[in-house]
């Protein structure tokens, strides 16, 4: 393991990743209710300006009534454009996104 990594409150932060730290890593949850885990994969290329990480979406799954109002949220890191799609066709893209908002 890296020793400039550090672990807190579940972030995980590797200020300077070296070749040798690209690896699959799961993040693993568990409650009394169970266990859960989501996995990423690093890779380390020698390019200069990284790709946005991956857009979060909130909600992931959301399900209503016909009339119910319907609010989901995409978050980016990095200066990012933002586009939704439905069925591989584009519904709107965001120019403005800064910094993730």
């Amino acid at each position: 393991m890296n020793p400039s990594a550090t672990f807190e409150n579940g972030i995980w932060r590797l200020p300077s990743a070296r070749k040798s730290d690209e690896d699959e890593y799961k993040c693993i949850a568990r409650n009394s209710a169970g266990t859960t885990e989501h996995r990423t994969i690093l890779y380390i290329t020698e390019r200069r300006e990284p790709p946005p990480d991956r857009p979060i979406i909130d909600p992931i799954e959301w399900v209503g009534g016909p009339t119910e109002p319907v609010q989901l949220v995409c978050t980016a890191s990095l200066d990012a454009t933002i586009t939704w799609t439905r069925a591989g066709n584009s519904v709107y893209t965001s120019y403005d996104v800064r910094n993730g908002l």
